[in-house]
């Protein structure tokens, strides 16, 4: 069951949404931000008030790369689509003060099933090691994913489709936050398969091979 919780001055929507294992809670934003932490409950209060200022934060880093984007290529960004090809994206994440590339691995989503299975399935490859599996947090993430793969199938000149997704970890020991970025990018004829089923079918089976990048980025908040 998710929480939302939305002050009176507007800000992001953050939703805490308790992990399947019982020991920890994932927060996140609500919307195609897509910014995560895993909040375990073995955490003291400084790390927990640690984290929470960093999560706040890093809610402005979609923001720097969205500016980032259109300053070098022109691009808006729409519902967390980026359709820049790769070398453009990495040129505007690497013009970002405090943003440096830490590795890119090629993925392949492979399965058979609905489109909220594969939604799940690419999240929990993204996120994995933040925390629990991302299963408790299906309903958002399908509300946020058809809002990006709508936008995309209304593009039909984009040759590359991709997001960003920021994540916050503990160093243990230290009690200091790292914030890091996935660009997660495929060919537009790679994720077509996806594309054009929509996110609030979740008994519509099918099968899927999509080749994806992961880039990695540590991000490092100017002082």
């Amino acid at each position: 069951m998710s929480i939302t919780k939305n002050n009176k001055e507007q800000r992001p929507i953050i939703i805490e949404t308790r992990g399947i294992n019982n020991d920890g809670t994932w927060i996140h934003s609500e919307g195609s931000d897509y910014i995560f932490y895993y909040r375990f409950d073995s955490w003291n209060e400084e790390q927990k008030e640690v984290m929470r200022s960093a999560f706040i934060r890093a809610l402005q880093v979609p923001n720097k790369i969205k500016e980032a984007v259109k300053e070098t290529s022109g691009e808006e960004v729409v519902n967390g689509l980026y359709t820049s090809n790769s070398q453009a994206m990495i040129k505007a994440l690497n013009t970002i003060t405090g943003m440096s590339q830490t590795n890119a691995v090629k993925r392949q989503l492979i399965g058979n099933g609905t489109i909220q299975d594969a939604n799940a399935q690419l999240f929990n490859d993204i996120l994995s090691g933040v925390g629990g599996t991302v299963n408790p947090m299906r309903d958002y993430l399908n509300r946020a994913m058809a809002a990006t793969q709508a936008t995309a199938a209304g593009n039909t000149t984009a040759q590359h489709l991709g997001t960003t997704i920021t994540l916050l970890s503990l160093v243990p020991g230290l009690n200091i936050a790292l914030t890091s970025v996935v660009y997660a990018v495929s060919t537009a004829t790679s994720a077509a398969v996806l594309i054009k089923h929509k996110c609030s079918n979740n008994t519509t089976r099918f099968s899927y091979n999509v080749d994806y990048t992961k880039v990695g980025y540590s991000y490092q908040e100017p002082v």
